[in-house]
């Protein structure tokens, strides 16, 4: 791991430093001040600039290949052979977040011979790239006879609008099938009720387990949060110990620098090191 001052950075980036330095302050450029004053020097992460600079690449090619990349989707979902294939073209449809697929989203909605799997990734894609706007399109499948049609819309009407309709669906329905999904959904409402589930998971011998613990644990926060972080960081198993790094430091609790501390100077992979350098730049920070 390269550690930058920021004259190194804005030389290494090919930019003015004042530029850098504005840039940086904005959240443009990841970098990290070292203490809380105006004077306060920051320094830089030669890995983070080098990804900061393959996205910026990515981006400016983006727009203008944008229509021509929904237009290949489109046309690789018409002619896929498979389920597996048709899922993948709508996924990405979804990723892309281009308003002119909605209405390519909708005729597959609507189209009377649409299978129960194509309207659920279609609804997922539109809501994808609306938000909250899909709502005027997923009405009509609030009562869909599909019960897993049923539950994603209700976990788009609970998430974005606490919808008591929709919430009762979904505990109806995790009473009867304990599907994560349905879990990951609920813990965003009634986040009380069911962390001890969620918090059971931490503890499972199954790496799967762990692993999709974390990622509900990104939507919420609660108050033993930084004791079962703490925890996560320490996993012996390097992808939920990646995981776990990657929320401490979008989530900058001062309580983990031992842990962070810890890593850094103990016997673990360099990537696992870096993360744990940026997860204590952060808590330091905060």
């Amino acid at each position: 791991m390269k550690i930058m001052t920021l004259k190194a950075a804005a030389a290494y980036l090919n930019m003015n430093a004042e530029v850098l330095r504005r840039q940086v302050q904005k959240g443009e450029i990841p970098g990290r001040k070292l203490g809380k004053g105006s004077r306060s020097p920051w320094r830089f992460i030669q890995e983070e600039l080098d990804e900061y600079m393959q996205g910026n690449n990515v981006q400016e090619k983006a727009e203008p290949e944008a229509q021509s990349v929904l237009e290949k989707l489109i046309k690789d979902y018409k002619k896929a052979k498979t389920e597996d294939d048709e899922v993948i073209a709508l996924n990405r449809i979804g990723r892309l977040k281009k308003s002119g697929a909605v209405s390519f989203l909708c005729e597959v909605l609507l189209n009377a011979d649409s299978t129960s799997n194509q309207i659920f990734w279609s609804i997922r894609a539109i809501v994808e790239i609306l938000g909250k706007e899909a709502r005027r399109y997923l009405e009509i499948f609030r009562e869909d006879k599909d019960e897993w049609i049923q539950v994603e819309v209700s976990i788009f009407y609970a998430l974005e609008f606490g919808d008591q309709r929709a919430i009762e669906v979904l505990e109806r329905q995790y009473e009867k099938t304990g599907n994560f999904l349905i879990l990951q959904g609920l813990l965003q409402v009634k986040t009380k009720k069911y962390l001890p589930e969620l918090r059971a998971m931490f503890k499972s011998e199954e790496v799967h387990t762990r692993l999709k613990a974390i990622g509900a644990l990104k939507d919420i926060s609660y108050p033993q949060e930084e004791q079962d972080l703490a925890e996560l960081v320490l996993d012996s198993d390097i992808y939920v110990q990646s995981e776990a790094l990657k929320l401490a430091i979008k989530r900058k609790h001062r309580s983990l620098i031992p842990q962070l501390q810890h890593i850094i100077a103990g016997n673990y992979p360099e990537s696992i090191k870096r993360m744990a350098a940026g997860a204590l730049a952060e808590a330091f920070d905060e």
